[in-house]
């Protein structure tokens, strides 16, 4: 290879490196926005929705007959399998920043 082969090619190189940098500090700051959101809203939301299913219940326990208990309880296991499924996006989310911030 010629000199002017092998400049061009270590110019060419670097600005890919340059704009993989450039790309992943995007990223960076992408995962970061989603991360705040993810502790400073939704799983706060999340701990509301659990408390206010918890306070529910407490109120049905003390003012509900049989039959609307068991009503309430599927209820409330369809809930629980609702929130199990939200946190399991959670997770992967959390997951998939932590991938995103180790790339």
């Amino acid at each position: 290879m010629k000199e002017d082969q092998i400049l061009q090619a270590l110019t060419t190189l670097t600005e890919m490196v340059q704009d993989v940098s450039t790309r992943m500090q995007s990223v960076e700051r992408t995962v970061d926005k989603l991360s705040v959101n993810q502790e400073g809203v939704i799983m706060p939301r999340l701990e509301l929705l659990y408390e206010g299913h918890v306070t529910l219940i407490r109120q049905l326990q003390d003012h509900a007959s049989e039959e609307d208990m068991l009503d309430v309880k599927s209820d409330i296991r369809m809930h629980a399998d609702e929130i199990k499924r939200i946190n399991q996006v959670v997770k992967t989310v959390q997951d998939d920043i932590t991938e995103l911030k180790r790339a």
